[in-house]
């Protein structure tokens, strides 16, 4: 009884726990604005990882996508750095930079990965917004090479030496949670990364603790629908037991017992009268 009370009070609890995990998309949008690449049909694209846009799937880096489209997706979500990052733009907090720097260890990031992959050389001018303030922009093969640490999402990078904007390339801040770029790409594409605060609609991976509770209650539902039965079962027995002893008491005892007892009983009675005639002529005329 008590592990199935546990578990009707505890699974909804865990179920909502889970449901309020769920996530919207923490690049929210973006638009392509201008560019041969408006020209030839571009639009912006959030990409769920893994994807299949690519060739091969979930792949990026090395022509994989050769389209005029801007692309982006969610990399590592809300991750505490342990060590400064250097970065190519820091946001100055109101929605303008603040040049080249450092964001120091101990800042929690979520990390974004925007690019533009076209078949041949092509300009493209769009932005992309995202659900949290902007902290930083990562534009040189350098800064992504060494912030790669957050990309922590199962996506396969190709050539990532050949990543870093090119001379004549901007990718700007336009706002607090706003980028803007404008840029002409051609093999293997353009990439940046863009790393925001925590951003409060990321998919964060659950602990392993809450995995070992689900399976606990699942165990534990198991048990309390096996036990259940057997529970019954027992009761049942021993009703029954319990009523064939009392036959078998009962009818234990021999015909000559039993007037034996009544015999003994009327006896008794007529002993206590005799003690006391007058109660027992009242008793009579009553």
């Amino acid at each position: 009884m008590l592990t199935g009370e546990i578990v009707r009070i505890l699974f909804p609890l865990f179920a909502l726990c889970l449901m309020s995990m769920e996530s919207v998309a923490t690049i929210e949008s973006g638009e392509v604005l201008g560019g041969e690449s408006l020209a030839e049909g571009g639009s912006f694209i959030k990409l769920e990882v893994p994807f299949d846009e690519s060739d091969p799937d979930n792949t990026v880096g090395d022509d994989t996508f050769q389209n005029p489209n801007l692309y982006g997706f969610d990399e590592g979500q809300n991750i505490e750095i342990t060590i400064d990052i250097a970065v190519d733009i820091l946001a100055d907090g109101s929605g303008g930079e603040a040049g080249s720097g450092i964001l120091p260890a101990g800042t929690t990031v979520a990390s974004h990965y925007v690019f533009f992959d076209p078949a041949g050389t092509t300009s493209q001018f769009g932005t992309v917004s995202f659900d949290s303030d902007i902290l930083a922009v990562l534009t040189s093969t350098e800064t992504l090479e060494a912030s790669d640490f957050l990309i922590n999402n199962g996506v396969n990078y190709l050539n990532p030496s050949l990543r870093g904007l090119e001379s004549g390339d901007v990718v700007s801040i336009s706002g607090l949670r706003d980028i803007t770029v404008d840029w002409v790409a051609s093999t293997p594409g353009d990439y940046v990364r863009v790393l925001t605060e925590f951003s409060p609609g990321a998919v964060v991976p659950l602990p392993p603790a809450i995995w070992l509770f689900s399976a606990g209650c699942m165990v534990l539902a198991g048990v309390g629908r096996r036990s259940r039965p057997q529970a019954e079962q027992a009761r049942r027995d021993q009703r029954s037991a319990g009523s064939t002893a009392l036959r078998s008491s009962v009818s234990s005892r021999s015909p000559s017992a039993l007037s034996r007892s009544a015999l003994m009983a009327g006896s008794a009675a007529r002993s206590k009268w005799s003690r006391n005639p007058a109660a027992w002529a009242c008793a009579r005329a009553c």
